[in-house]
């Protein structure tokens, strides 16, 4: 990198701001998996500024990190029945009355959800008044894969063919 670059005081800014969203978001993460699920919706404000831009700006790890390359995905949709979605990894889900979910890789599964305290699949939609109370995904990025940048890594299809990362 640009010795230069680094002593601009704009790039040093950009570069504090995106460590404190991730300081933020890693506080929101641990804040979630001890059961405060409210957070969430602070979590995906702060992947949206941080990936996808907001409010007129470009995504702040673009404007931070302009050539900074991800992982991809280690599991793509390809064809996924409709109103099912395909899971992206390893994913174990447990509900708050213990009960337990395994999915493997690459599987196309309905909507997931609970009733009567059990972890149920259902073609119909979300369904269930309870609690899913951890979820578990291993191994979702190919960290043997070629690294992408950005752009490319926010355009891989997620969950569905026609969703992709960044929508």
């Amino acid at each position: 990198m640009d010795g230069n670059k680094l002593r601009d005081p704009r790039f040093t800014e950009l570069l504090d701001e995106l460590w404190e969203q991730l300081e933020v978001l890693e506080s929101h993460c641990t804040q979630f998996s001890a059961g405060s699920y409210g957070v969430y919706k602070s979590m995906s404000v702060i992947l949206r500024t941080c990936l996808l831009g907001s409010s007129g700006d470009s995504a702040l790890v673009a404007r931070a990190l302009p050539h900074v390359e991800f992982f991809p995905l280690r599991v793509l949709p390809v064809e996924v029945p409709t109103g099912q979605l395909a899971t992206p990894a390893e994913i174990t889900v447990v509900n708050d009355r213990g009960g337990i979910l395994n999915l493997s890789a690459g599987i196309s599964v309905p909507f997931l959800g609970i009733e009567d305290g059990a972890i149920v699949l259902s073609a119909a939609g979300p369904i269930g008044g309870e609690v899913v109370k951890r979820t578990r995904v291993k191994a979702i990025f190919d960290v043997i894969g070629t690294r992408v940048r950005l752009d490319t890594w926010l355009a891989q299809p997620f969950l569905r063919p026609e969703w992709s990362l960044s929508k």
